[in-house]
């Protein structure tokens, strides 16, 4: 049997550790377990791009770094709005799509970003 931090142990059980695949495999592996392990950060980084993009089609402008960025300041910001009970959302944007929700919040919070940094900035 091969062992698995999935999987819990069970008594009496004998398991070996997985084998590490060469050349290529490897390299997959490598990428579907940092996928894995980072679930909640690839998220948040899809969540910001998908934001920032909404933002930079409803403003204008950025690139794909910029929207990134934006993205994930205004995802923080837009939380901080909803936790502090200023941002509620009219519908339900779960019931849509996956993760509706947190795209919603985080693009209001990038336009919010986007709209006071071109103020600040004169343009």
């Amino acid at each position: 049997l091969v062992s698995s931090p999935l999987l819990p142990e069970t008594p009496g059980r004998k398991t070996r550790p997985a084998k590490r695949m060469t050349s290529q495999g490897s390299d997959r592996m490598d990428y579907v377990q940092f996928a894995i392990d980072n679930k909640t950060w690839i998220i948040m980084i899809v969540n910001g791009l998908i934001a920032g993009w909404l933002a930079g089609l409803l403003l204008g402008g950025g690139g794909l770094i910029r929207n990134l960025f934006v993205g994930l300041i205004g995802a923080v910001v837009g939380g901080y709005l909803v936790a502090a009970g200023l941002l509620t959302l009219p519908y339900d944007f779960d019931s849509y799509l996956p993760y509706g929700n947190q795209i919603a919040v985080s693009t209001v919070g990038a336009l919010l970003v986007v709209i006071v940094a071109r103020f600040l900035g004169g343009r």
